[in-house]
């Protein structure tokens, strides 16, 4: 049976209730908030990104205190941005268009849905070519590329200058934070679009999925070598636009099954501890990934039945978050020369995460971390910041809709005992 849009979170049918949450005092909140929010960022624009010089940055600077080559820098900060626009505005102002009816936030999603559906797909390869030969490159700033998202995928030689010169592209977090977003606001809008810009949407992610899988399967894609919250946020990313285009590019089925085994045989056996605690530290990366696998184990449940969000493993991330990550304003963590890791903010970006746990599994504990009394109001545009370091003003990520669509205020919230700390 084939699936109509939109079926990964919520099908039409499920509309009316959808909207009719709203009528709830948690719920009323979030809405108005997300209202607000909307309304302020209409004026935002979709800029095309720089290409990325594909030189592992600290290369021209590697004898001081900077790690990185300043315009690299630049450059590299300006494809992380607008990837995280294009992820997070194209489903806000979709879901937006869904629950408020309001003509502008159709108009914005469909700016952010569309505009990186028709770049060039040089664009989407993020990375400029090479200076240099390939034999100039050491395994070190070839791995350091690797774990910024890119790969070297080929070698052709250059007449003009007589060497081989490799080809990098963006394998990793430029893309899949795209591809989430993208896959998320193709079905969320798929009612709302023409049949030209179904298919302007279709077939980028038809395209880039399948330049994604080839480079998996040949090891270039999605930090297959690594347990990196990458590793998690790129997989997710992916087996999401498959999810979203399950029934109309028979590729994607293979993708996701690929994702999907993925998680089940290396990251979450490998990657969630017995307190569900993660590898790398941090909750900046933690976020990245709990949040990016939540949304693919939930779109995966909709379409195949199987429920890796109630995985046992999945299942000890609520207690890390609940018993060892106290809700609290600001949380430390290694503010980097380019500044996309800034911890302040990550205590609520959790907030829609631990919203899930509790309307799925009835859980009190959770929800008193999504409603601790301590946080500005559900809603609150209090997420961590969008990369910018000193390039761009300040601006935060917004996730209301995801607390919107995953809070059930039927839930009392309930203090619990640390055990097993």
């Amino acid at each position: 049976m084939a699936l109509s849009h939109p079926f990964l979170f919520f099908s039409e049918q499920d509309l009316p209730d959808l909207r009719r949450k709203a009528n709830g005092p948690i719920c009323s909140t979030i809405l108005k908030n997300l209202e607000q929010v909307a309304d302020a960022r209409l004026s935002w624009e979709v800029y095309t990104p720089a290409l990325v010089p594909p030189f592992s940055g600290y290369r021209l600077k590697a004898g001081e205190t900077m790690n990185y080559d300043e315009d690299y820098a630049a450059q590299y900060v300006q494809q992380y941005r607008v990837s995280m626009l294009i992820r997070n505005l194209s489903e806000f102002y979709a879901f937006c268009y869904l629950v408020l009816g309001k003509e502008t936030y159709r108009e914005a999603a469909r700016r952010w849905l569309l505009t990186p559906c028709r770049w060039d797909k040089r664009i989407w390869a993020a990375y400029e070519d090479s200076r240099f030969p390939i034999e100039d490159y050491t395994a070190s700033e070839l791995r350091s590329i690797e774990k910024s998202g890119g790969a070297c995928v080929g070698v052709v030689v250059d007449p003009s200058a007589d060497f081989k010169r490799p080809v990098f592209e963006d394998t990793g977090i430029f893309t899949t934070f795209k591809l989430r977003g993208l896959a998320v606001a193709y079905d969320w809008m798929y009612p709302h679009l023409t049949d030209e810009e179904r298919e302007t949407v279709r077939g980028m992610l038809a395209y880039q999925g399948d330049r994604l899988y080839h480079h998996a399967l040949n090891g270039n894609a999605l930090l297959m070598n690594s347990i990196l919250n990458h590793t998690w946020l790129d997989t997710a990313g992916f087996g999401l636009a498959g999810v979203a285009l399950y029934d109309e590019h028979p590729p994607a089925r293979e993708w996701v099954k690929f994702c999907r085994d993925r998680f089940v045989n290396t990251l979450l056996p490998r990657t969630v501890g017995i307190d569900g605690e993660f590898p790398e530290p941090g909750p900046y990366v933690w976020e990245y990934s709990y949040t990016a696998a939540a949304l693919f184990f939930e779109g995966l449940r909709r379409v195949t039945g199987e429920d890796l969000f109630a995985s046992p493993a999945f299942r000890r991330v609520s207690h890390l978050l609940t018993h060892v990550l106290s809700p609290a304003g600001g949380l430390a963590f290694d503010d980097d020369m380019t500044g996309f890791d800034r911890a302040d903010g990550m205590a609520y970006s959790f907030r829609p995460l631990m919203f899930r746990f509790a309307s799925r599994f009835r859980d009190p504990q959770a929800q008193r971390y999504a409603l601790y009394e301590g946080f500005a109001p559900p809603g609150a545009e209090k997420g961590k910041f969008y990369p910018g370091g000193k390039w761009y003003p300040e601006a935060r990520e917004y996730n209301g809709h995801w607390e919107y669509i995953w809070c059930d205020e039927s839930l009392p919230a309930q203090d619990g005992a640390c055990q097993g700390l």
